[in-house]
């Protein structure tokens, strides 16, 4: 759990020397909130360091209650990497490529508009919160394409990245009191180049 006394600053939370490259996320505001950062470990790496890190700002920053928890993934075939959509539904125009992923040797590219996939999760557990996570980018600087969730006994939530270089964005959604399935999705509604996505996740919090 990590805030700010100045809500124009940022704390993150981070993992490095894992086996892998140095991750953090970042939270902005004045009241906790949870960062998350997801990481596998190399194949000979048996330890880490994890870190609560302040680069600058105005005011002090906190945190707290920072944990490192096993997880399964509960999206199947997440990084594309059966080299098909496989579990994913085609939204229209999306196909999965070898070059231009995240990780791995597949991601999904979306056309310029209208484009995307879904996937539905099932399993859920009733009034629980979830996380999910995904790797996004486009192919002009000025796109926007959208990762989301709906149909888990919510409202729809989107939160749409820009910019050519993969970024992370993370979702927190709690289904209904009787709800145990979700809707997960890729969409990008309009612009003038393909768009990309990679590492889909959703995991329950701790």
């Amino acid at each position: 759990m990590l805030k700010n006394t100045n809500s124009i600053d940022t704390v993150y939370v981070g993992v490095k020397n894992y086996g892998g490259n140095d991750t953090a996320s970042g939270v902005s505001g004045t009241s906790y909130s949870k960062g998350y950062v997801l990481f596998t470990t190399g194949s000979v790496a048996t330890s880490a360091d994890i870190y609560v890190w302040k680069s600058g700002g105005s005011g002090a920053s906190y945190g707290d209650d920072v944990q490192v928890t096993p997880y399964l993934n509960i999206v199947l075939n997440p990084g594309f990497d059966s080299a098909n959509l496989g579990s994913w539904s085609n939204l229209g125009g999306a196909s999965v490529v070898a070059s231009n992923s995240h990780s791995g040797s597949y991601g999904v590219r979306t056309a310029s508009s209208n484009s995307g996939v879904q996937q539905h999760l099932t399993g859920l557990k009733a009034n629980t919160t979830y996380v999910l996570l995904g790797w996004l980018s486009n192919g002009a600087s000025s796109d926007t394409v959208y990762l989301g969730v709906k149909n888990y006994g919510g409202t729809e939530i989107a939160q749409g990245i820009t910019g050519t270089t993969y970024v992370q964005t993370a979702i927190l959604f709690k289904t209904g009191t009787a709800s145990s399935s979700a809707d997960i999705y890729i969409w990008k509604s309009g612009g003038t180049n393909v768009s990309y996505g990679d590492d889909i996740e959703v995991i329950p919090v701790p």
